[in-house]
């Protein structure tokens, strides 16, 4: 799912035993130069660990450790998309 507040959102939180992960997706078509993950910026970065501090705080009970991944999603012009993703991004 995702988060949403006043100051933000986060794209995805989910989780597994040992992680809580906040993710971040950017999507790119193949024309586009830069790299989707390339466009996570050292002020996103910061506004996701903030937005990340706010959600830990409300669910004060959550004990797994966080991790921050990144999903890239590059299209073809037929609007199919390669997805990689990159765990422990940041």
């Amino acid at each position: 799912r995702n988060y949403r507040c006043r100051y933000g959102e986060i794209d995805i939180i989910a989780c597994n035993k040992e992680y809580l992960v906040f993710c971040e997706v950017k999507t790119r078509s193949e024309q586009h130069k830069l790299h989707p993950s390339l466009s996570v910026t050292q002020s996103k970065v910061k506004r996701i660990r903030e937005l990340a501090g706010m959600y830990l705080m409300k669910n004060e009970n959550e004990k797994r450790q966080p991790r921050f991944d990144v999903i890239s999603i590059v299209l073809n012009e037929k609007q199919e998309g390669l997805i990689e993703h990159l765990e422990n991004a940041f």
